[in-house]
């Protein structure tokens, strides 16, 4: 059987959300100081499995599915040690229960390809990483730039993920960086990167957290009309959020 999300993470099955993070961050922080090619592919698939499992409800499709694949694994090992008897009654039950399992699997694929909302085959860099109808499956890395209204897109100062309280750059994809959001706030946040461009967001100083998604105008206006003790953070293809 392939390597699983879990595998991929190095964590157990019944993993807690606290240990997945932790394990996502150590992996990360090994493989971004590796400047193999391979290193970076493994980054890539390590990052898409923190995207799945990190959400509550594409964790549980994806152990469904996960328990579906182990079972039909199963289920071939049965078929496999059945045909070294070699009786014609044996043989034939065998095949029948191979075409049950053909046909099982058929119909898990169109049922799959219909309404499935996430793969287990990371995005490579050419493919789009979301649009406003399709979530996003794979969040490609990108630099977080620093925005506001008196200076626009400026670098934060250069760091890492451990000096975030300093200023630093982190990922798009680092849920933990993001200031004043959890539980809720951490939802909204995987699906305001799964919108396209024009897109921002805006957090308050009681903790609020708001999303705006639409044409240029419209986000505009809405950041504009935002209440007093919030902050907006940005509008283009970069997502950015200032300390």
């Amino acid at each position: 059987m392939k390597k699983t999300l879990y595998d991929i993470l190095r964590v157990d099955n019944n993993a807690s959300s606290e240990r997945i993070d932790a394990a996502y961050l150590t992996q990360k922080k090994i493989l971004q100081n590796a400047a193999d090619q391979e290193s970076q592919n493994d980054l890539k698939l390590v990052q898409h499995a923190y995207l799945v499992l990190s959400d509550r409800g594409q964790r549980d499709k994806y152990d469904q599915s996960l328990k579906r694949q182990i079972a039909r694994d199963n289920s071939l090992i049965y078929y496999s040690d059945a045909y070294t008897d070699r009786s014609w009654p044996t043989r034939f039950l065998f095949l029948i229960a191979i075409a049950a399992a053909v046909f099982f699997a058929f119909q898990h694929v169109n049922k799959s390809n219909a309404g499935t909302p996430y793969s287990l085959v990371p995005h490579d860099s050419n493919t789009p990483t979301a649009t406003a109808a399709t979530p996003a499956t794979y969040v490609e890395p990108a630099v977080v730039i620093q925005t506001s209204e008196s200076a626009p897109q400026q670098p934060l100062v250069s760091g890492n993920i451990e000096n975030r309280a300093a200023g630093g750059d982190v990922e798009i994809d680092d849920v933990d960086a993001v200031p004043f959001i959890d539980g809720v706030g951490r939802q909204h946040y995987r699906e305001f990167l799964a919108h396209s461009s024009p897109r921002a967001f805006v957090i308050c100083q009681n903790g609020s957290f708001s999303t705006i998604f639409g044409s240029n105008q419209f986000v505009t206006q809405q950041l504009q009309s935002r209440p007093g003790g919030c902050e907006p953070y940005v509008v283009n293809d970069e997502v950015v959020w200032k300390k």
